[in-house]
This record gives C-alpha cells, structure tokens and sequence, in this order.
C-alpha cells in the first residue's frame, strides 16, 4: 500500500523537496503526497476522499494537531493514544484544548479513510494514462502532447511516461505545467538525467517484454531493460492495473501489435503491451485521431467514450 500524506503532514525536509518538484505545493492544495520507503517524494494524486475544512483552509494553528494524529494512525497507534485532554472546566466552559484534541482525531480518522480508500479503489478507478511516442516526433506534435497532458492533468488524470527525450518529456512537461501528478518509469537510476525513483525492471517485466519481442535474446542487457520500463508504462508499477489509455506518435500511425513495424521505434513495445491487454491506444500520425483530441483540448470538457 503506498504511503500517502498531506502537505501538511510531510516533514520539513519532504516539504521542501515537494515544493522544489511542484511550484504549488502548500498546506492547502488538496493534494497527497506518495512517498518511497525512504521518504522520498515519488508523485501526487487528487485524493478520491476530500480534505477536512482544516486542512482545505490553509495554515491554521491546528495544522500540527491534525499532523501528528495522521501519523499516529499510520504507525499503527490507535485512537486512544490521543495526547491532547479534554480539559474543559468546571463550569462546562469549552477550552483551547477541545480544538487540539478534534484536530488530531481529524487526521487519524482521515488517514484510516486514505488507507482504505487508496489501498482498494484508487489504480483500479481508471486515473492513469500513457503518453509516449518517438524521439524523433515533430515539433508541432509535442506541443500538442504538452498540451494533451496539461489538459488531462487539470481533470486529475495520472501521466505515466519515461523520461527520455522527446514526447515523454512534451508529455511530463505538460502534465507538470497544470500542476499534474505524473509516475515516471526509468530503466536505470538517473536515466536521461531524470530524478525519479521509480528507476528498476524487475524479471517479471522482462519475461512480459520478452514475450512481445520478436528477437529478445539479440538485444542487450541496456535495450532490455528499456523495454521492460516500457511494460511499466502501460501496466503501472504491479504490472496488474493497465493504463485507460495510451496516447503516442510513432511514424507508421501503429496502433496495434500487428500493426508494428521497424519504424514504429521502442514505443511498439508500449504498443503491444495495450493491444494484448486491449488499452486503446491513439496515435497522433493519424489525423482522424489528432483532429478528435485536438476538438477535445479546444472544449476542454471530459473525454469521451471509449476512453473514458
């Protein structure tokens, strides 16, 4: 299950690196931060439960209360183990205390919901996507992936891309400009100079790639792995929670496995991953795709079926 927090209950170190990887990052902007078992900062997501008024209202003195309650749940520690007493006084008057001590039920209580609401419902809700393509995509082509991905971010969709050069950065680019939350797979630790930390294919990921690679055992060690990456794009970080969709730009227009060739690049793997588990994939060559998405980002309103 991944560990999920609000801004408010990072500590000051995480605080600081959310901040340098997300220019609105604050106490208040209504998102969870999912962090690696070291702490590091892997990406954010819109939360599928909303915010307490606390939190939603920005800095409060409260803030702490609330935090040290969130945690206390996500260390095991029961709502009994609230440090804060109801100290009302004899007459009945209320005190200050009242305020600390519903502060801190807040957070345990919405750190349980997260806890089942995210460890159930969240990838299984159909919030993530894939925006790959060529390196060698055409200029015009990646700015209007920048703008695809900026516009889906903006409705709470998930990027999940690769970090190399070309679309998988138009598409990062753009879904980081709308303050989107993103979930970027490498095949070796700082590939392409990227920072994130999802940076390993495990054997599980290379048998599913070598399955869909006509001459698998001619590539290197360096070329499988890419591919393997390329299975996380598609499948997410437990290869069990396919993509919605896949939105590309390969020369050939391939939107299928049979349909890729020599030219389609590193991207058919991708390809191939969403045909065998039937992700429809949108190719930007084509021009009867590119005008139906071009049409939706003008709307801005919610994509329609299938992709939905």
């Amino acid at each position: 299950m991944a560990t999920l927090f609000p801004f408010v209950c990072l500590s000051r170190a995480n605080q600081e690196r959310v901040v340098a990887r997300f220019f609105d990052a604050c106490g208040h902007d209504g998102y969870l931060y999912e962090l690696d078992v070291d702490g590091t900062v892997l990406c954010r997501c819109w939360p599928l439960v909303p915010f307490p008024a606390l939190v939603r209202g920005g800095p409060s003195p409260w803030h702490g209360a609330f935090r040290k309650g969130y945690l206390a749940f996500t260390s095991g520690e029961s709502r009994a183990c609230c440090p804060y007493k109801d100290k009302r006084k004899a007459d009945g008057r209320l005190t200050w205390s009242r305020a600390f001590r519903a502060s801190w039920h807040d957070g345990w209580r919405y750190a349980q919901t997260v806890a089942h609401t995210y460890a159930c419902d969240w990838h299984s809700s159909g919030h993530s996507y894939t925006g790959v393509g060529s390196r060698k995509t055409p200029a015009a082509v990646l700015d209007f992936m920048a703008d695809i991905a900026a516009a889906l971010a903006r409705q709470r969709w998930i990027l999940r891309s690769g970090g190399a050069d070309g679309a998988d950065t138009a598409f990062e680019d753009g879904a980081l400009s709308a303050g989107g939350s993103t979930e970027i797979f490498l095949p070796w630790p700082g590939f392409n100079g990227h920072p994130s930390r999802l940076c390993s294919v495990d054997a599980q990921a290379l048998s599913r790639a070598a399955e869909m690679h006509p001459v698998w055992e001619r590539l290197s060690s360096g070329a499988q792995k890419m591919h393997g990456r390329n299975v996380y794009q598609v499948l997410g970080r437990g290869l069990d929670k396919p993509s919605r969709f896949l939105v590309c730009w390969t020369p050939d227009g391939a939107v299928s496995g049979e349909q890729c060739t020599r030219a389609t690049g590193g991207t058919g793997m991708a390809i191939r991953i969403a045909s065998a588990e039937k992700v429809p994939v949108l190719n930007l060559c084509r021009q009867e795709t590119r005008k139906m998405l071009e049409d939706w980002v003008r709307a801005d309103c919610k994509l329609p079926e299938p992709w939905l």
